[in-house]
C-alpha cells in the first residue's frame, strides 16, 4: 500500500533538532513501522521547511518542503481565503492570524504532493488548524484519508486551536472518517462529547521504539526517571514535591532525574534549591533517544504525573527495561498499559498520595521478568498492523470541498462562537 503521511511536524531519525516533542518522535515512528511492514511511505512536515532534508529514512521518503514550493503552488481562491482570514480574525493575535493565512495558502502544495505521489490513503496526523491543507486538498484529489488523534488538548486549553476536536472532528466522525486515537480513554472521551462512540473510531496504541544502540551505564543506578519535556502539563511541578516528601534515606538512594527541556523557566530548579534537593534532583535537558534509555535502563522507578496525558510513552519505555511506572489511575491510556505486575495507578491526585505510590513501589520486589513480558504487547509490528487495517478501510467520507471549506470557513472566522 503507498501511504502519504501529512504531519505538523515529525523528529526524523538523524535529524538533530533542540525541541522534541513525543508527537514528533511517534510520527516516525509510525512511518518506520509501516516501511518495515513493506508499505510504501512518504512524508511532509509543515514544520520542515527546508528541501535539504530531502532524504530516505528507515524505509520511508521524506518529502522536500520549502516556502519557495508552497508560493508556487498557491491557488489563487487559497490566497483570497487567507487574506480573508488574516483580516477579520481580530480576537487572535498577529502571529496566529498569520499562521491561519499560511496554512490556507499551502492547500495547493499539498494537492501537488497528493498528485505527485498518488497514494493510496493520506494519514493525516493530529487534529489542529495546521492540518485543514491536508484535509482540503485529499478532498479536492479525491483520496481517502484517516485522521490521527495524539492527545485531547480541548478539554485542558479550550482555546481557537484545541478546540477543532470538539468541532470538526466531530463532522468529520459524523461523515464516515476513519480517526484513530492512541488510547481507549481518548476515544471515550470524544465520543462522550460527541454524544455517541461509532464504528469510524478505532484505538491504535502506541509501541516501544527500537533501540538500535544498546544504552550503557550513562545513567545513575537505582534514580527515579520522569520523561517528558518540563511544563505545566507534564506535572514535575507535583513530582519533584511528592519527591521531597518521600523519607530522607530512601531520597538518598534514589535521586529524581527529570529529563527534557525545560519549558518553565527555571522554576523548578528553583523550587529544588528551596527545598533543600540540589544535589538529589537531576535536570538533564534535552536527551536523545539512546541517552534517555540510557537513564531507563539504570533506574529504580518511573513517574508520570501528568495532568492530562493522551498515551504515557516514558511509562512503556520503562517497561522494555523491566522498570516498574508510578501514575496517575485517570490518565487517558491507564487501562490500555496497566498491569499489576508493571504499573502503580494512584486515585488520589495529592503530593501525599503520590509519594505514597512511589514509597510503596520502590519498597516492593518487582518482577522484572513479568514487565518485560508485558511490554511485548507494544510492539512496532502489532502497531504497524492495526494503523494498516484502518488504512484498508479507509474510504471518502461523505463531504466535498466545498462542505469543508464552508465548515473550515465557519470555524475560522467564528472563533470560539464557532457552533456545530
Amino acid at each position: 500500500m503507498r501511504i502519504l503521511i501529512l504531519t505538523p511536524d515529525i523528529t526524523p531519525n538523524g535529524v538533530v533538532r533542540s525541541y522534541n516533542t513525543g508527537f514528533s518522535l511517534m510520527v516516525n515512528q509510525i512511518a518506520c513501522a509501516l516501511s518495515a511492514r513493506g508499505d510504501e511511505v512518504y512524508v511532509s512536515a509543515s514544520s520542515l521547511l527546508h528541501p535539504g532534508l530531502t532524504t530516505e529514512v528507515a524505509g520511508y521518503r521524506l518529502l522536500p518542503r520549502s516556502l519557495g514550493s508552497l508560493l508556487r503552488h498557491s491557488r489563487l481562491h487559497d490566497w483570497w481565503r487567507a487574506v480573508r482570514y488574516a483580516l477579520t480574525l481580530q480576537k487572535l493575535k498577529a502571529g496566529e492570524r498569520y499562521k491561519i493565512a499560511k496554512y490556507a495558502i499551502s492547500t495547493g502544495f499539498n494537492e501537488y504532493l497528493i498528485r505527485s505521489v498518488r497514494p493510496d490513503v493520506v494519514s493525516v496526523q493530529s487534529v489542529m488548524p495546521a492540518v485543514f491543507p491536508f484535509i482540503l486538498a485529499s478532498l479536492r484529489c479525491g483520496v481517502p484519508f484517516t485522521v490521527s488523534l495524539h492527545g485531547i488538548f480541548s478539554f485542558l486549553h479550550a482555546d481557537f486551536g484545541t478546540y477543532v476536536e470538539q468541532n470538526i472532528l466531530k463532522l468529520l466522525v459524523q461523515q464516515g472518517t476513519e480517526v484513530t486515537f492512541v488510547s481507549s480513554g481518548t476515544r471515550n472521551r470524544l465520543a462522550q462529547c460527541y454524544g455517541r462512540l461509532s464504528d469510524n473510531m478505532k484505538v491504535v496504541l502506541n509501541a516501544l521504539p527500537p533501540v538500535f544502540v544498546r544504552p550503557e551505564g550513562n545513567g545513575i543506578r537505582g534514580c527515579i526517571v520522569s520523561a517528558g519535556n518540563l511544563s505545566d502539563r507534564k506535572n514535575q511541578w507535583q513530582t519533584l514535591a511528592a519527591y521531597s516528601l518521600l523519607p530522607e534515606e530512601m531520597r538518598k538512594h534514589h535521586a529524581l532525574c527529570l529529563i527534557g527541556k525545560d519549558c518553565m523557566d527555571g522554576r523548578l530548579q528553583r523550587k529544588a534549591e528551596a527545598c533543600g534537593l540540589t544535589k538529589q534532583v537531576i535536570f538533564t535537558g534535552v536527551l536523545t533517544r539512546p541517552e534517555v534509555y540510557a537513564w531507563m535502563k539504570q533506574a529504580a522507578l518511573v513517574v508520570l504525573a501528568s495532568k492530562d496525558e493522551g498515551f504515557g510513552l516514558s511509562l512503556i519505555e520503562g517497561f522494555r527495561f523491566g522498570v516498574p511506572g508510578v501514575c496517575f489511575s485517570d490518565i487517558d491510556a491507564y487501562k490500555d498499559i496497566a498491569s499489576p505486575d508493571a504499573l502503580l495507578g494512584i486515585d488520589e491526585r495529592t503530593d501525599d498520595a503520590l509519594a505514597m505510590g512511589m514509597q510503596q513501589a520502590l519498597s516492593r520486589q518487582w518482577d522484572k521478568d513479568a514487565i518485560l513480558r508485558h511490554a511485548t504487547r507494544f510492539a512496532d509490528e502489532k502497531m504497524a498492523e492495526a494503523y494498516h487495517e484502518v488504512f484498508r478501510q479507509t474510504r471518502l467520507p461523505q463531504i466535498t470541498a466545498g462542505e469543508f471549506t464552508s465548515w473550515m470557513d465557519r470555524y475560522v472566522l467564528q472563533s470560539f462562537r464557532f457552533i456545530v
